[in-house]
């Protein structure tokens, strides 16, 4: 039926209030999947924005993927 049958079908906040803190992005990433949520916005820190995001490629997403490599260049 897709996801008007649902309530919440994404998590995360794209507002980066406070310090980035990866650790806690990764609980919030594990109750939105519980939730069923399809996505997920991580609200990257504007002054280290690309390390960031290579971190949660390099930390965090393989325990969610299929077996696929991921790209972080």
């Amino acid at each position: 039926m897709g996801r008007q049958d649902k309530l919440a079908y994404g998590a995360g906040s794209p507002s980066t209030f406070g310090k980035f803190d990866m650790r806690a992005i990764g609980k919030d990433v594990h109750v939105a999947e519980e939730n069923g949520c399809g996505f997920y916005v991580v609200p990257f820190p504007q002054e280290d924005y690309i390390a960031k995001m290579k971190e949660f490629a390099r930390d965090l997403l393989p325990s969610y993927s299929s077996g696929q490599t991921l790209v972080t260049q």
